[in-house]
């Protein structure tokens, strides 16, 4: 039996209030995109290989770390990661809702540092999902105060940087 989980998470998206919540259906597109380790670097941390995105797609790459009051700061180590596709009305619209299909969204492991790339992304705003051991929960940066939520564009790489969450476990 096939496992689905399913996320609707609702987004603070500039300029958006009010929306209503249509009927949308999130489409498989293409198969999960994962991380690609390469050989050790001279630290003990793995780095990750960002390969040229291929035609017609974008890449995903920053670095997550769990910033929890009272405790110090970690990377959010050996982490899955995934990337729910933001929903849209008929006309097109932006909704402010997160789709997540966990067999079919783009999908990667952080290394022991928190780094994370996602290879052969279609085009389109994401949510950024980190998987717990008890949910999906997304990701909000604490120190930018926003919900990562980027734009992939076909033939670029989207660098968000280093992400700052408090998300318990």
């Amino acid at each position: 039996m096939r496992r689905v989980g399913c996320l609707l998470a609702a987004l603070m998206i500039l300029g958006m209030s009010g929306c209503s919540q249509p009927k949308a259906t999130l489409v498989p597109t293409s198969p999960p995109a994962m991380a690609t380790p390469v050989a050790p670097a001279a630290s003990p941390v793995a780095a990750f290989k960002v390969l040229t995105p291929v035609p017609g797609k974008g890449a995903v790459t920053g670095t997550i770390i769990r910033q929890i009051r009272g405790l110090p700061d970690e990377p959010f180590a050996e982490t899955k990661l995934y990337l729910a596709k933001l929903m849209t009305d008929q006309s097109g619209k932006l909704v402010g809702l997160a789709g997540l299909d966990e067999t079919t969204a783009p999908a990667c492991l952080t290394n022991a540092a928190g780094q994370f790339v996602f290879q052969e992304v279609e085009p389109g705003m994401y949510a950024l999902i980190v998987k717990t051991p008890l949910f999906p929960a997304l990701a909000h940066d604490i120190v930018k105060k926003q919900d990562v939520v980027p734009n992939v564009v076909a033939g670029q790489i989207v660098d968000l940087g280093e992400i700052r969450v408090d998300i318990q476990y």
